[in-house]
């Protein structure tokens, strides 16, 4: 069957005519519109055109970026990066509905206080009282983006006690992993209670338990790292053993000095995952953002195009609605500009803008050449393609 021939300036138009209908892969608009047109580099245009669709992009997901796992520098001493979040809101029970999370990077020693709100002097104040009095002053504080970790209050706070804050990317808390892994054995250990709203009885056993857990990783507990000590457990039968010598004071604290120097920080479990970044990531221009947050219905999965200002390993730094942003790169991929003028379709074909000088013109219009095209009788049929003529 016959198909008509497209000149240059038409392409686009015919292509938009048909992928705008439902928006098609690459593979379906190209035969879709190879069965009722033909031009030379047909499939090539088609290809460039729905890699460039604007509405494809941001409403397709065809595969997430996934980046290797980030190296994070160790600690050189106990209680110098503590990282900090909240749970909640929980069911309410003595009065409370959150609880204020704090876990040291070296040791992995955690802590859960309840708290009633989640205000910034709230967060400030219980992190003083049960860490700062306690551990000291940490030279370095992860914690997301929670307003009470943006407010003036808490930044404020930090640098009077002159600690680093590092603030996590947004809708990525696998960049405060190590509290968020303790959240979730928090959480299953509450649940498994036989009265889960009554929490604040029974979380302060709960917390001896996970203090005393021995870490596989590190063959010992996050208590033992702290206290130098295993701690004694309720129902323990068996007693110390007392009939050794007495304790010397002097060796004793010159013994735990020289064995706390020699503990080293454990390092992060690795799991395996398959790492993923689309090749052109590394030099677009403009990225899509993918909506972690809750979505209406049909809302799409991705917004933007929004421009690049500068590439790190693992974020990107965006300009995004006239502000600077900080992005994961496990929420980005490349965006694909059209950069072709729109085609104005003219009212009438005799318009004094198409001439047979034009046409003439055109290089796309002038083949003379012989080439070969499929054919549904022939494959072989030789068809001589001559516009002027």
């Amino acid at each position: 069957m016959p198909r008509p021939f497209v000149p240059k300036n038409m392409r686009k138009l015919i292509y938009n005519n048909f992928h705008s209908l439902s928006h098609p892969g690459a593979k379906a608009s190209t035969k879709l519109i190879n069965a009722r047109y033909i031009w030379p580099n047909l499939q090539k245009d088609v290809h460039k055109w729905v890699r460039e669709c604007s509405a494809c992009q941001q409403s397709k997901i065809n595969r997430h970026t996934n980046s290797p796992i980030g190296v994070f520098s160790q600690p050189d001493a106990r209680f110098a990066h503590v990282h900090i979040d909240l749970v909640g809101p929980l069911p309410r029970s003595n009065g409370f509905n959150y609880l204020f999370t704090c876990i040291d990077r070296f040791t992995r020693f955690p802590i859960a206080i309840p708290i009633a709100d989640i205000t910034a002097e709230t967060v400030a104040k219980v992190f003083m009282q049960n860490w700062v009095t306690i551990f000291g002053t940490p030279i370095t504080i992860t914690t997301d983006r929670g307003a009470q970790f943006e407010s003036e209050l808490f930044n404020n706070l930090a640098k009077l006690l002159g600690s680093n804050r590092i603030r996590c990317t947004a809708y990525h808390p696998q960049a405060n992993g190590m509290v968020e892994r303790f959240h979730r054995q928090l959480k299953t250990a509450l649940i498994s209670h036989s009265n889960p709203n009554q929490w604040t009885e029974f979380l302060p056993l709960v917390m001896l338990g996970i203090r005393t857990s021995v870490k596989t990783d590190a063959q010992c507990s996050a208590a033992e790292l702290v206290f130098g000590t295993t701690l004694r457990l309720p129902g323990e039968f068996i007693n110390p053993n007392t009939n050794s010598q007495k304790l010397n004071l002097e060796n004793y604290v010159d013994q735990l000095r020289d064995h706390m120097s020699k503990i080293k920080p454990i390092n992060t479990r690795e799991q395996s995952r398959a790492v993923y970044i689309p090749k052109d990531l590394s030099n677009c221009t403009h990225v899509w953002i993918r909506c972690d947050k809750i979505k209406a219905p049909l809302s799409p999965p991705f917004e933007g195009p929004f421009k690049v200002v500068s590439r790190k390993s693992k974020y990107f730094v965006i300009e995004k609605h006239g502000n600077i942003d900080t992005v994961s790169i496990d929420r980005l991929k490349p965006a694909y500009l059209d950069h072709e003028p729109p085609y104005v379709l003219l009212d009438r074909l005799t318009d004094k803008s198409i001439t047979e000088s034009k046409c003439k013109d055109d290089k796309s219009l002038q083949m003379t050449k012989t080439v070969r095209w499929a054919h549904p009788i022939s494959q072989s049929r030789m068809l001589t393609v001559s516009a002027a003529g």
